[in-house]
């Protein structure tokens, strides 16, 4: 296999050879196409050059040229617990929802949630069993006793690491701040609450629920921060 990928990247080849502690092969072993018949001649399932040369870039299959001026089916994720603020799940919930969004209840367990009003929210995902990657973004409510669950819940933790790193936009009310300063990039959590701050990251905290929910719904129609890929890119 590392000596296909010496035929697509030689760097992404070297990588993968260094994983598994082996050495870059010249080039593929031959036959590369094991899959042969047997009364067939094996020269002609070989993969052969294209006529063409294959374009680097797919505008229908690219991410980078997603629509960013609306979030219009984007799937959002908030994660909750127990004693959660209501009010701060509701509001831009509703936001959201206004702009064409579609909104999850992701908590630890199914069932419904009493928030700290006493009211009960229904949950439609457990921290069990879903996954950050069924998500176009991640917001977390306020709730003194929510926030304390889901910051020692290590798999509410791994959410948000996960949304992180594939580059997603994700929101907290300020007093659930706590929650993201448990991951593992709570140093570039924004210092101050500005909508240039957040947007520089993809991270907004605020305080004020409407303008968390004004700036969240920007930055889900951003798509990704690519920028967050930079610190792992290969040089060219």
């Amino acid at each position: 296999m590392i000596g296909i990928l010496t035929q697509v990247d030689k760097d992404l080849a070297a990588q993968v050879a260094y994983g598994l502690g082996l050495e870059v092969p010249a080039g593929p072993e031959q036959p590369v196409n094991h899959a042969v018949p047997a009364d067939a001649d094996p020269a002609q399932y070989e993969p052969f050059p294209p006529k063409a040369p294959v374009p680097d870039i797919s505008a229908a299959l690219s991410m980078v040229n997603t629509i960013k001026d609306s979030i219009q089916t984007r799937k959002i994720g908030f994660l909750v617990a127990d004693g959660v603020d209501a009010a701060t799940v509701e509001t831009v919930k509703s936001a959201l929802e206004a702009a064409g969004a579609v909104v999850e209840i992701i908590a630890p367990h199914l069932g419904e949630i009493i928030a700290a009003d006493n009211s009960a929210i229904p949950v439609q995902k457990s921290l069990l069993t879903a996954s950050s990657v069924f998500y176009d973004a991640l917001y977390v409510p306020a709730g003194v006793t929510s926030s304390a669950t889901l910051e020692a819940d290590a798999d509410a933790v791994h959410f948000l690491n996960e949304a992180y790193r594939h580059c997603k936009a994700i929101a907290a009310h300020a007093d659930a701040r706590q929650v993201l300063e448990a991951t593992y990039f709570a140093k570039k959590l924004p210092e101050d609450d500005s909508e240039e701050s957040a947007m520089m990251e993809g991270i907004v905290i605020q305080k004020d629920v409407k303008k968390l929910a004004k700036i969240f719904i920007r930055a889900i129609a951003q798509h990704r921060f690519w920028e967050r890929e930079k610190p792992r890119r290969v040089p060219a």
